[in-house]
């Protein structure tokens, strides 16, 4: 867990780091690698960054097997409420519909899913991480639900994980495995 940050913006921002993009991406693959180790759960080290206009992907991992992973991570936050907040103005704190999150989560697993895009490789398995600090979908019923959907087949990705901010009660930020090739 990161204890300083710099610049972090009003909403939303447990990731941000709004001086360096390289910086968040590798506290958001240092944060899912610490939420994995303490569930026993984990499968990659010695994580780095690729460096600014050297991506996708964001970053490389290796495997236990001394294999190279190549991790892409992404953010999935609310626009509207940022700008609100920039404007002083109340932010909307119901939580999304389940529709909608799945849309918005099919939609970054598609746009990451692009093998013509990739630099650097070859990668034994290359891993998606959209996180998240929008308490919009801290609603049980609604974390629930991302854990029971299933998404189509990919061409590149191997996982996809949905990591959340850090949470007290699990000491750790929670993340949930998508469901990728309908399994």
């Amino acid at each position: 867990m990161r204890l300083y940050k710099d610049n972090v913006r009003q909403h939303a921002g447990y990731f941000t780091w709004l001086t360096d993009r390289t910086i968040e991406e590798v506290g958001v693959v240092q944060s899912l690698y610490e939420s994995l180790e303490h569930n026993g759960q984990g499968f990659f080290h010695s994580y780095k960054s690729r460096g600014e206009n050297n991506d996708p992907p964001d970053c490389e991992a290796l495997s236990l097997e001394g294999e190279k992973i190549g991790i892409e991570v992404t953010e999935l936050v609310d626009g509207d409420s940022i700008a609100a907040t920039k404007r002083k103005q109340p932010v909307l704190w119901e939580p999304w519909k389940a529709e909608e999150l799945h849309d918005l989560l099919r939609f970054r697993i598609n746009k990451k899913d692009d093998p013509s895009q990739i630099k650097g490789g070859p990668y034994s398995q290359y891993i998606l991480i959209i996180y998240t600090d929008e308490p919009r979908i801290m609603d049980y019923h609604l974390v629930e639900f991302i854990r029971s959907c299933r998404f189509a087949s990919t061409r590149l990705l191997n996982r996809a994980f949905f990591l959340m901010s850090y949470s007290p009660w699990e000491k750790c930020c929670p993340y949930i495995e998508l469901k990728l090739n309908g399994v």
